[in-house]
């Protein structure tokens, strides 16, 4: 009787030649995705994607690091300021097309720092020395202002000012806090890069959270409330803890 279809037979020259032709193209594919993956695993992420600098600020004449300097890099497309955290600790992304950057550090009794900066060259972080200017501030002649420094309604009211940058573009915020609780000031915004000054007027509140910590609570006219919680620096400097930023006062 005839077959109706064609058998395999296993000691077949040409069907052995076949298996072996499959298993070798299999055992190729299998090495190329192999070696693919693993190129795949082991390929750097873009180290422009990610770059950052982060530095420390510490006093040249002690090493003790120095919270609150004031850190400005000038570069595009960056945040123009920040402000050194407890452990004078800062840090700024960077990014791709920033060819280098131009660090200056400052803080009030010290020589200011200029540096310019290759971001391509950075492997660690930047250790900044202050110097200590020459000649120590004097001591206040009464000893009344050092209780003002102290967290209370009375230290809150007077003028204090923000600095504020957009790129290349500066302004200042400066609010009114008043003895009757009440506020008035302006607002710098800034709007497809070009800064505008907004009047404010509203209420404020006022809660002690410890001996040179506080909160404000700002109800400004047609804004939601803001709260924002300040440590003491001096009497002249307070410290935004949630954003890190300084407020200065004007007398």
């Amino acid at each position: 009787m005839p077959r109706s279809a064609k058998s395999v037979d296993a000691g077949d020259p040409k069907s052995s030649r076949s298996t072996q032709i499959i298993i070798a193209l299999i055992g190729f594919a299998a090495t190329v995705l192999v070696g693919y993956w693993q190129f795949g695993r082991s390929k750097p992420d873009n180290p422009s994607a990610k770059r950052q600098i982060t530095g420390r600020v510490v006093d040249a004449a002690t090493n003790r690091t120095l919270a609150h300097a004031k850190v400005v890099l000038e570069s595009e497309d960056l945040p123009p300021v920040q402000y050194t955290d407890s452990e004078g600790i800062f840090t700024f992304p960077l990014p791709p097309s920033a060819p280098y950057v131009r660090l200056k550090v400052e803080l009030s009794g010290y020589e200011s720092a200029d540096r310019r900066i290759d971001p391509s060259a950075l492997r660690e972080t930047q250790e900044i020395r202050l110097q200590p200017l020459g000649a120590p501030s004097p001591p206040p002649a009464q000893a009344g202002p050092a209780a003002r420094d102290e967290a209370s309604r009375d230290f809150v009211i007077g003028r204090w000012q923000v600095d504020q940058a957009a790129g290349q573009v500066s302004g200042g915020s400066v609010m009114d806090y008043k003895a009757d609780g009440t506020l008035t000031g302006s607002v710098t915004q800034f709007i497809n890069g070009f800064g505008q000054k907004v009047p404010m007027e509203g209420r404020w509140d006022f809660e002690k959270l410890s001996r040179d910590t506080f909160r404000l609570e700002l109800q400004l006219q047609n804004q939601p409330t803001w709260l924002g919680t300040f440590k003491i620096i001096d009497h002249n400097h307070i410290h935004n803890i949630d954003q890190n930023y300084i407020a200065v006062r004007v007398e």
